[in-house]
């Protein structure tokens, strides 16, 4: 019986020490964030019976209750401290679920966007090239009827040059190739040909950076053809005149703006493809 009531008060002194450490320790902190007079006023408890208490590293009755009620207003402090801390965090928590929904949705925005850019180019390329492949076939036609006629004027010994047969005036492009029109527009004919290529083009064009590119183009050559070679181009059947120079003018407006416009396209999709940088493995 000795052994045990001599074992429970051992304990009991352990813990008392033990809690009295941690109030000294309390007592220092407040010391040095206070200096002594601070901390008693803080504690309201004598500056003497402080300072004696700091002297011999021991605790009065009224410094161990005043030092107790600071410990616990401190647990108090931490705990709605680390109560307002889970509420940031939960709400954090919420705002990132939100951020991550609204950017899913705006990359499934970016996604949908690029394959229709995508659809409408792989358009455009194959409108481009039936477009082309018309335009071939017409020619190829002239040329078995240019060969027909000509194989029938020998049999008939039909003797002489073929001359151009043309229903307009000859300083004015036709929408359509036209048989001996090289001998009419000479050094012009290939830009004549290009021109009405860049026609096809752009009627064919689809999507903003198309329709803006082969504006440009079909402007830059009728300009040339209008300023370098002097010719009125269709749909007009009678040459301009004296009305080239205002033609001539809106045509240069237009093509400012139709450089502008694909400038602009091109930055547009230049923006979309950085937008959309790692996604296309995905």
């Amino acid at each position: 019986m000795m052994e045990n009531g001599s074992t429970e008060a051992d304990t009991s002194r352990y813990v008392e020490d033990a809690h009295g450490l941690r109030l000294m320790a309390v007592l220092d902190g407040l010391v040095r964030e206070h200096e002594v007079r601070g901390a008693a006023d803080l504690l309201g408890v004598d500056v003497r019976t402080l300072a004696t208490c700091l002297r011999r590293r021991r605790l009065s009755d009224r410094v161990r209750v005043a030092l107790e009620g600071q410990l616990q207003a401190g647990s108090e402090r931490l705990a709605q401290r680390v109560g307002g801390l889970s509420d940031e965090v939960r709400a954090m928590g919420e705002r990132m679920d939100a951020l991550a929904g609204e950017l899913h949705g705006a990359l499934d925005g970016v996604r949908s966007t690029v394959a229709q850019e995508i659809g409408a180019l792989r358009e455009e390329q194959a409108e481009a090239l039936r477009g082309l492949e018309r335009r071939l076939a017409r020619v190829e036609a002239r040329r078995g009827g240019a060969g027909t006629v000509g194989a029938a004027g020998s049999s008939t010994g039909s003797v002489g040059r073929r001359q151009a047969h043309r229903q307009t005036h000859p300083k004015v492009v036709t929408a359509e190739a036209e048989y001996g029109e090289e001998e009419v527009y000479g050094d012009a004919e290939p830009l004549v040909i290009a021109w009405r290529r860049a026609c096809d083009a752009h009627r064919a064009a689809r999507g903003r950076l198309a329709r803006a590119e082969t504006a440009e183009r079909e402007l830059e050559l009728a300009i040339e053809l209008m300023e370098g070679h002097g010719l009125t181009l269709a749909p007009e059947r009678d040459p301009w005149g004296v009305r080239m120079g205002s033609e001539l003018q809106w045509r240069r407006r237009a093509l400012a703006a139709a450089r502008q416009e694909r400038r602009n396209a091109r930055r547009r999709r230049w923006l979309q493809r950085v937008l959309t940088l790692g996604l296309w493995w995905e």
